[in-house]
């Protein structure tokens, strides 16, 4: 799958996650891994120490404005730390086709200071109890009511461990995958991939009525050189309510969506800045005709050798 971000980044694009919630007003994020050694030296080793790999530690930690009001902030961290109980945390940009880091474990630490006439902060710690997940980004979901269900076909000998975001995962296997996800709380999960994702064929993606979005990026997928269907539906999907993404021996056919012309700009926007050429973009069909706004993408997509076809 494309990454959406390519090279050195920005600190401030990347967010860690406490389940499905974003920590609101960070200021510093620290996401650490280490590995302790144990000495395996005896008579035979000689003068020199000689080590061996020992176990391996992942921490996360960070310092927010100190906020009553933050959608996830100091009240809600305390709460957590107050349970006990295990969490997941995640360390991701939000963007489709972006690496996630998630691990199970426990808050340790949240430390709010006052000072006078300055900002108030609280610090925090996350110490994990396993190893670390990473992953590729397929979807996003903003949760809040409602069943999740997805369609995943894979090709025989390929495999796909599917992470539903909120420290659940389910193994995904050849052929025809149907799986479903009721999140316990409202938030932000990214589902995401790891193994043969790249052999992917097919996609459906679904999500019941209760105000619950599903966001994808169709400039992200053009890496997945199997997949010939994708079919989201659902509330309030990127590029049209119910309209299916439908690509077709790597073209892009998304003729029959019925898109207005805003959607039709993003959509050429968003795929010409897209590492690919020689395609057929067809955005013609039952679409509304594209506007000024998509003349610099259509440039660039014809420039890299596609040929688009839109109402004009």
């Amino acid at each position: 799958m494309e990454l959406s971000n390519k090279g050195l980044i920005e600190g401030h694009i990347v967010g860690f996650y406490i389940g499905g919630n974003l920590i609101a007003a960070s200021l510093t994020k620290d996401f650490k891994r280490s590995m302790a050694t144990r000495s395996v030296n005896n008579d035979d080793t000689g003068d020199d120490e000689v080590v061996a790999p020992g176990r391996r530690n992942t921490s996360l930690s960070g310092r927010s404005h100190f906020q009553f009001d933050a959608n996830y902030g100091y009240r809600d961290l305390h709460d957590a730390i107050n349970a006990r109980t295990e969490i997941v945390a995640k360390v991701a940009t939000g963007l489709v086709g972006d690496f996630v880091y998630s691990v199970k474990g426990y808050l340790t630490q949240l430390d709010a200071t006052f000072p006078d006439h300055e900002n108030a902060e609280y610090d925090w710690a996350f110490q994990s109890n396993n190893q670390v997940e990473e992953s590729q980004t397929l979807l996003l979901v903003n949760y809040s009511a409602g069943q999740v269900t997805l369609s995943v076909t894979l090709p025989a000998g390929q495999s796909v461990e599917l992470y539903w975001g909120d420290g659940t995962s389910v193994p995904l296997s050849p052929g025809v995958n149907n799986v479903s996800s009721d999140y316990s709380e409202e938030g932000k999960y990214h589902i995401s991939v790891s193994g043969d994702y790249l052999e992917i064929t097919a996609i459906t993606a679904e999500v019941a009525a209760g105000g619950s979005t599903i966001t994808g990026d169709i400039s992200r997928w053009i890496t997945l050189i199997d997949l010939t269907t994708m079919d989201l539906s659902g509330n309030d999907l990127s590029f049209g309510d119910d309209a299916p993404w439908l690509l077709h021996d790597h073209d892009i056919d998304l003729s029959s969506c019925g898109l207005t012309s805003v959607e039709i700009d993003n959509i050429l926007i968003a795929l010409s800045g897209g590492d690919f050429s020689t395609r057929l973009i067809n955005v013609a069909g039952s679409n509304e005709a594209r506007t000024s706004a998509s003349d610099a993408a259509i440039i660039l997509l014809e420039t890299a050798g596609n040929t688009v076809m839109v109402n004009e």
